[in-house]
Order: structure tokens, then sequence, then C-alpha cells
């Protein structure tokens, strides 16, 4: 499984002795845990303005336009390091080296990214990419790059399906993934906010909407549902201020805790302010997460792990289908082979309860997911789940 790569130098770092100019400026490991040694150099010297994109001029070697930058925000260098994060793999996916990167190559590569982040985006990855390149020339790395403008294809109207839906019924779904790829999934994002967007999201069947919105206050320490001994639930206010409760469980817990007390406590490090809000975003405000944004990541993350489909929405398909799967291996009468409607029948209580926690205004809605329930059992998932399922995280 890809480990994280991408990592920063803070205060903590300096007072290990790392030189108070490095703090803010991100750097990169590969999964053996070696420096991607060209790009962190390349970060380094973008972060103190030893190396800015360039005029353009009339040659064949590539150029970026745009004014030079003494100090690049940590905002943008946090991008520009994810972006070639996101390129370093691509490159270990296709055999790529620095050396033998060519023009095809950065085609290649922008028709991969405009299946996934679409054409804006694309284009900024593509750019952080030249402008990778182009240091890499300077620093003696690799011979120039010569680039000849593509062809673009003429125009239609219509934009083509996207690559994965957001909201989809969950009788469409044909591919149903086990607790632990779900888990394996999330654990692949590079940013905290959006490994516990992603956790609140699968952990309690939230909308991406209501899991940006949740307030810190919302979610009780492990210490205090300890010393309460109760069953903590989560209020969320959902589709037109309707008001549910959902069950937290103490994995879930435990995540918001570390994550409050380390990573949320890190960005609100130097500023006078405490959000109300839980998740906060990406950039160096302390604003909650932008929705869009974090889709981004999503689709990003579905092309690097190779786990087609998962969209914010597709983890609240996956809480209300694991939690009946729960349900169905914990019930007395459930044999092997078995009909939807004898699902129906013996999970007619945990669908009760799905519905108010999903906050459906109709049972109906909720008995679409005793097909995805049939589809993970008869997938021979069950040797996977015998454990993992009923295992506290």
């Amino acid at each position: 499984m890809p480990q994280r790569n991408l990592f920063f130098f803070d205060s903590f770092g300096v007072a290990a002795g790392i030189p108070e100019n490095l703090v803010g400026i991100p750097f990169i490991l590969d999964d053996e845990g070696n420096p991607a040694s060209e790009i962190n150099q390349y970060l380094y010297h973008r972060a103190v303005g030893n190396w800015a994109p360039e005029v353009r001029k009339s040659s064949r070697n590539a150029r970026l336009e745009g004014k030079e930058v003494n100090r690049p925000s940590t905002v943008f260098m946090k991008n520009r390091a994810y972006q070639l994060n996101a390129h370093r793999r691509w490159m270990i996916e296709r055999n790529i080296t620095i050396q033998s990167h060519s023009q095809d190559d950065l085609f290649d590569y922008h028709s991969d990214l405009m299946k996934i982040v679409g054409a804006s985006s694309a284009n900024q990855y593509i750019l952080g990419v030249v402008d990778f390149l182009e240091f890499c020339i300077s620093a003696g790395y690799r011979t120039a790059l010569h680039i000849a403008r593509k062809p673009s294809p003429k125009r239609t109207r219509s934009r083509g399906a996207p690559v994965a839906a957001g909201r989809r019924n969950p009788k469409e779904i044909t591919r149903w993934y086990s607790e632990d790829q779900i888990f394996a999934f999330i654990s692949e994002f590079e940013d905290p906010s959006a490994i516990i967007a992603a956790k609140v999201m699968y952990g309690v069947g939230a909308r991406l909407s209501e899991a940006i919105s949740l307030q810190e206050s919302t979610f009780p320490t492990v210490a205090e549902v300890t010393l309460t001994r109760s069953v903590p639930k989560l209020k969320i206010v959902g589709k037109g201020g309707k008001t549910r409760f959902v069950p937290i469980p103490l994995w879930l817990l435990q995540d918001v805790d570390n994550y409050r007390n380390i990573d949320r406590a890190i960005a609100l490090r130097g500023i006078n302010i405490n959000p109300a809000h839980l998740i906060l975003g990406f950039g160096e405000k302390a604003s909650p997460v932008n929705a869009r944004t974090l889709q981004k990541k999503f689709a990003i993350n579905c092309a690097s792990s190779g786990r087609a489909g998962i969209t914010p929405h597709i983890l609240r398909h996956h809480f209300a289908v694991h939690y009946l799967l729960r349900k169905w291996r914990d019930h007395p009468a459930r044999h092997e082979h078995w009909t939807s409607r004898e699902g129906e029948l013996y999970l007619s209580a945990p669908l009760a309860l799905l519905q108010e926690y999903l906050g459906h205004a109709h049972i109906d809605t909720t008995f679409r997911y005793v097909q995805g329930l049939s589809t993970l059992w008869l997938a021979d998932y069950s040797n996977e789940y015998s454990e993992a399922l009923h295992a506290d995280r």
C-alpha cells in the first residue's frame, strides 16, 4: 500500500536542529523512505526564491509566463509539492525517469489528468511539471526539453460523462469495497484534513456538505465518553434543516481526537482565533475545508490508488451497506443462500435504524442498500469480513 510521502519542516524540526529557513518548505520521501532528491532540491530553491518562472522567450525550449516571486506562499509550495508528488507516482507506474521524460510523456500525463481533475487543474499540474523539468535542465540533471504545441481537438458541445459520478443510486453501483479497502483508500490521502473528512463521512454516513459543516464542539472526546460510559451520538443537521443522531464508533472518536489535538492544533498555531468548524481547509487560513477542493482530492486519490469511483457520497453508501452487513452477520437466522426479500425481512429493525441514521424520508430509499449487501456477500467476501468488520479500529 502506498505510504505517505509528503512532509513539512516545522518548529519541532527547528528544535531538533533543522535550520529555521527550512520551516514551511515541503519535502518528499519515496515509499522506501528515501528522499526524492531532485524534487526536494527544486522545492527548496523555488521556496527561497533561487528559482522562479521566467518570462516567455522566442525559443523552442519550454518557458513559463509569470512574474518572479522572491518567496512563494506556503499554500503555493504545498500545492506544488502535491502536484509533483502525483507526477512522481505517475512516472513510477510507467517506468519514466527525469532523464527520459519526453514531450509525449507530458501529453500523456495531461490526458490522464483531464479525466480526473478537469482542464483548469490539469494545466496547473503541467505548468508545475514543466517548471520542475526546467529546473532539472538548469541543474544538469537532464538535457533540454523541447516542446511543440500540440494541436487542440475540435470543441464539441458535449463534455462527456464524468469519470466517477458523485451521487449515485445504490442499485447502480456494481463495485462495492470491503471495510479494509475503504480504510486503505482513506489512508492514501496526503492531507490530514482530507483523511479526517473521509473518515467522518464513512464513519457516520454524513454527506459531504454535512461533514465539512460539523462543529468541533459536536464531537465528544474519548475521555468524556469513557467517563459517562454512554454510547456517543453525533448530531447532524441535514437537508431542509432536519436533525438526526448517529452513533459514533470508537475508532472515529479516537481519530477525531488525534486530528483535533495534533493536526488541527498545528494548523492554528500562531492564529489568534479558534474556528467553530472541526475540519479546516488545506491552506494557511483557518477556514472550513472547501467542498470542491475535497472532491478533486478524491478524484486524484482514486487515480493514484487504483480504486475507481470512490467519491464522498460513495463513502456514505458504504457506511450503510457495511452497517447492514455487520447486522446480518450478527443475525442468528442468517444463512449463506438468501434473496433480497429475505434480507429485508431479517434486517427490518436494522433497516429502520439505518433510515434514521441516513435521514431518509422513505424506507424504500433505505431498502436499496440490501442489493449492495447481497453483492458483497455473494462476491466471496466472507473470509475478508469475518474478522475485519467486528474489529475496533
